[in-house]
């Protein structure tokens, strides 16, 4: 480092700057001898600058979870989802005859939906009112949607006869239809003796 230093500022500057360094970092003055006239006001100058900085930058703002914004900001109101505010993802399970899988909410709900707010749309089925938000692209197993206070579970792929049970959304924390602040399980079910197969997507819209 100290041979790249020297050839970039030839002897009479690496001197001036190895000067003064040691000038800055000992926070004491001395003569620098040897040095010319013109060589010592710069090592000043340059002790100077070192021993005392200018005034530091702005601190950057806080990051997502920083510790400068309330809890969960800017994404979540009291760390729950905001209302109208969608989360979609995907889900899926192997089993034979009977079987579960399990929705997990990122940012959990406010509160647990009623058997009445959640929608299953097996594969084949027509997508339910409650699961297109009526714009764009139609709400389907690719394009996940839900209206505000609704969970919309959809069927993307199936084996061997694999599809959701009738009222197989439920609330993991009571065993009741619906869904949870946190997520919701999924109750499969297959006609089949052999190992089948479900997979899907789900949106969950705060109400």
């Amino acid at each position: 480092m100290f041979s790249r230093l020297h050839n970039r500022l030839g002897t009479a500057g690496f001197v001036v700057a190895v000067v003064a360094l040691v000038a800055a970092v000992a926070g004491t003055a001395f003569a620098a001898t040897g040095l010319n006239s013109k060589q010592k006001k710069e090592v000043k100058k340059i002790a100077r600058s070192v021993a005392n900085p200018g005034p530091a930058g702005s601190a950057g703002a806080a990051g997502l979870n920083g510790a400068a914004g309330p809890e969960g900001a800017p994404w979540t109101t009291g760390g729950t989802l905001p209302s109208g505010q969608t989360e979609t993802g995907t889900w899926g399970s192997y089993f034979t005859k009977e079987g579960v899988a399990t929705i997990s909410f990122p940012i959990p709900l406010a509160a647990p939906l009623g058997a009445g707010q959640v929608k299953r749309v097996d594969i084949g089925d027509p997508t339910p009112a409650q699961c297109d938000d009526g714009s764009g692209e139609a709400g389907s197993g690719a394009n996940p949607e839900a209206d505000p206070g609704f969970l919309c579970v959809f069927g993307t792929f199936a084996e061997n006869e694999g599809a959701i049970l009738a009222g197989g959304l439920v609330d993991p924390s009571t065993i009741e239809s619906g869904a949870g602040k946190i997520g919701a399980t999924v109750l499969l079910t297959s006609k089949s003796v052999n190992t089948a197969l479900l997979i899907g997507t789900f949106a969950v819209t705060a109400p």
